[in-house]
Parts: structure tokens; sequence; C-alpha cells
């Protein structure tokens, strides 16, 4: 699961629009893995989701495996319809062609008392400091990354688009999939306890 606590909070009993719901389909299929999606854990406690990608070979499977509420949508070009209380995209915006396209089509689906949760890596995390003085940083960056953006950035890109970044947290989550791995993200968690930046991620409120 990539989603902070205080997320999932915002999103009980909230009409939600999932973006970027899809993911790394082929590993939640298998086994005990789909624990690690995020939308399954969403759809519990939306009071309604609905969720949108554009990898249609994994929202075939996927609606197969009874998740009939995915559908395809491109995050840069959707028209629902629809506004909804809270519009989540987390780990997505990093992926996009053109950011500015995602956050006009978000706006058109929000009102007032509407809220748009953007999560995204930190790139000045204490792991990528890391990496960056002890390593090659770019074999830790995915390989699907468009972008890296920090808070200021994203406020700013926000503001040209007539919406308004309410609140930032920073936030680690913990990867339980191994040892190693969760022993590292401990460490992330301890450096972002001292000082809140250098958390693996954060997730912005915004509002219009």
């Amino acid at each position: 699961m990539m989603v902070d606590k205080v997320t999932l909070e915002m999103l009980k009993d909230k009409d939600i629009l999932h973006i970027g719901v899809v993911g790394d389909w082929k590993r939640y299929i298998k086994g005990d893995n789909i624990q690690d999606w995020d939308f399954p854990i969403i759809d519990k406690i939306g009071k309604s989701v609905l969720g949108i990608d554009i990898e249609k070979k994994g929202i075939k499977v996927l609606r197969k495996k009874g998740f009939r509420n995915i559908v395809y949508g491109d995050a840069e070009n959707f028209n629902l319809n629809k506004k909804f209380d809270v519009i989540y995209a987390g780990d997505l915006i990093e992926h996009l062609n053109n950011i500015g396209k995602f956050m006009a089509c978000c706006k058109k689906h929000m009102r007032r008392d509407s809220v748009l949760l953007i999560a995204t890596p930190n790139p000045f995390s204490i792991n990528l400091i890391f990496w960056a003085l002890f390593g090659d940083i770019t074999k830790r960056l995915h390989f699907d990354h468009t972008v890296l953006l920090q808070e200021k950035n994203l406020g700013i890109l926000a503001k040209r688009y007539g919406l308004n970044v309410r609140k930032t947290r920073y936030y680690t989550i913990i990867d339980r999939r191994n040892i190693l791995y969760m022993l590292f993200g401990t460490m992330i968690m301890a450096f972002g306890k001292i000082k809140k930046s250098l958390h693996q991620s954060f997730v912005v409120e915004i509002t219009l």
C-alpha cells in the first residue's frame, strides 16, 4: 500500500475519482500481492469510487477479477460529466506527458468543496540524496518517470490553473516485502521525523 493514513481518512465515505488506478497490475494479481494495491482499500472505504487508467490490458484483467468500477480514461484528457468529493492521484503525476492538461481536467471535475490529492515521490528524500552522493542515482529512478516535482513547483503549477495548495504532508510508507526493504524504509522514516522534507514522498491537498 502506498497511501498514507491521513489520505485514507480523507477518502472515507467520499465520492472518489481515483486516477491512474491500475499501477503494477501484473504483480497485484499474483498470489497475495493484491494487498499492496491501493484501489481495493480505497474502494472499501469510499462511498462510491471510480478508477480510470490508460492501461487497457490491465483494466481488462482487473475487471475480470471483479473490479467493475475501473474504466479507461486518459489522465490528461477525460470528461466524466460529474464532479467528485475527492480526486486522488497517487504516484501518477511524475509519469505524465503534460501535467497542465491533467490539472485542467481535474478542475472541471471539482466543486468548491472538492479536494484534489496528489501524491508523488520527494526528489529531496534522504534515499535519493544518498544515491546521489554514493551511487548512481539514475539507476534508482523509475524508468517511466518524466519529471520529479517538489512542493513549491507543484504549488506554482496549481496556481496557474486556478487551483490552490491548501496543505502539504510528507510521509514514508515502509515496504514490507523483505527485510532489506523494511530496514531501508525504517531508516528513511527516521530521517523524516528529524526533518520532514527528507521523507520518501509527499502529498498536496489542492482546492479551487
